[in-house]
């Protein structure tokens, strides 16, 4: 099974889909050169090849599961980072309106000879 359709319907960033396809392609270069060369499934060294596909495949599930994370997490770093963002802005927002209150207050107190 190509690595890719591992990924299900996450979301992967197209670089990752496109590391995914070159090691498809990679693993499949071994596959057909070991056929090529009489690698027998059945051989000692037609074990040897069906196990480092084996483990190369392992592996691109391991980088696509890191990678998928990574952007998951990320993702939500920034979603969490823009409401943090948002909230600030309404907070500095709702203090310059305080300001200018306390400033419009300051003036009429002043005006009516208070301090």
């Amino acid at each position: 099974m190509p690595i890719k359709q591992l990924a299900g319907p996450a979301a992967v960033a197209p670089e990752v889909t496109q590391a995914l396809e070159e090691m498809d392609r990679l693993i499949a270069d071994v596959e057909t050169a070991a056929q090529d060369w009489g690698v027998r499934p059945d051989h000692l060294e037609g074990r040897f090849v069906a196990a480092l596909v084996a483990c190369m495949r392992h592996h691109g599930r391991l980088i696509l599961g890191a990678l998928t994370d990574i952007g998951v997490s990320a993702r939500l770093g920034r979603e969490a980072a823009a409401m943090e963002l948002a909230r600030l802005n309404k907070e500095a927002e709702a203090a310059q309106l305080a300001d200018a209150h306390g400033n419009r207050y300051c003036s009429v107190n002043t005006l009516l000879g208070g301090r």
